[in-house]
């Protein structure tokens, strides 16, 4: 775990990256799964090589406890104009503008409770590295937060960058659901919109993503699988024989096998055989 916020991990800088977290090597691989928190977003920058194999994750996650991704919730971003009486709050924008909250319906369940909310305009020039921007709040008693946005990562190599891990992940924090409140009597609250996802950037003059062939074991393990697979298909279709026609057709009388074999059944016969199975 990275935690961009505090200083002794990242590398000083002599300009142009205060705002940001810097770790500084010759070659960097990520061989385990990499996560940074904190309030700045992170940059790792190699000389010759990076190569991530695991996944690198500076998303915001509503999990148990609440993971909120390096750089979330950017400064520049706005609010935009929150949702009336329990209506449900609106996504959070980045470049283009989030989605527009729910609106709430009146006592009798009908449209007419509580404007949705509005999101802010999204900003299509971006001049910065910074993270995604958080969700509205639902309004009303036992309203839904909003989710934080996601957080914001830049790989940055002097020859390559191979990508061969799981992903990189810098994704926004959904919402929560509102929820009623205990005595009130005028319905739950809205529900919170989820952040927008940050920024992820790669420059290097070899950029290669791609997830490597699966090894012989693995190949012969999804090989048995489809064995399997279409050993079952064939029991099905031996119980239903009359409709596939005769690739699964069950076996006769072996009198009665003999002479088809041999070419002496009836055409007529061989039809009812075809059409009734068990005759």
């Amino acid at each position: 775990m990275i935690d961009t916020s505090n200083p002794a991990m990242c590398a000083a800088t002599v300009s142009g990256a205060d705002d940001d977290c810097v770790i500084a090597a010759t070659t960097i691989t990520i061989d385990a799964t990499l996560r940074a928190t904190g309030s700045r977003p992170l940059v790792l920058i190699a000389s010759d090589s990076i190569t991530v194999n695991q996944l690198i994750d500076v998303g915001s996650h509503r999990t148990n406890p609440e993971f909120v991704g390096a750089g979330a919730d950017s400064p520049a971003c706005t609010t935009g104009t929150p949702a009336g009486a329990r209506g449900g709050g609106a996504g959070g924008s980045f470049s283009g503008r989030g989605g527009t909250g729910g609106k709430a319906a009146n006592s009798g369940g009908e449209s007419g409770g509580g404007s949705d909310g509005k999101a802010a305009d999204g900003n299509a020039t971006v001049t910065e590295l910074r993270g995604g921007c958080p969700g509205q709040n639902g309004n009303g008693n036992g309203r839904g937060t909003g989710g934080h946005g996601g957080g914001a990562v830049y790989l940055v190599a002097g020859h390559r960058i191979d990508i061969t891990g799981p992903r990189v992940d810098a994704a926004g924090e959904g919402g929560a659901p509102g929820k009623p409140e205990a005595g009130v009597s005028s319905g739950a609250g809205g529900g919170g919109s989820g952040g927008s996802g940050g920024m992820m950037g790669f420059d290097a003059p070899t950029i290669v993503c791609f997830r490597p062939e699966p090894d012989s074991r693995e190949r012969r393990r999804r090989w048995r699988r489809q064995r399997r697979h279409d050993a079952r298909q064939c029991r099905r279709g031996s119980e239903h024989n009359g409709s596939l026609g005769w690739g699964f057709r069950r076996r006769e009388p072996r009198r009665e096998r003999r002479e088809w074999l041999l070419g002496r059944s009836s055409g007529s016969r061989w039809r009812r055989l075809r059409r009734d199975p068990g005759h």
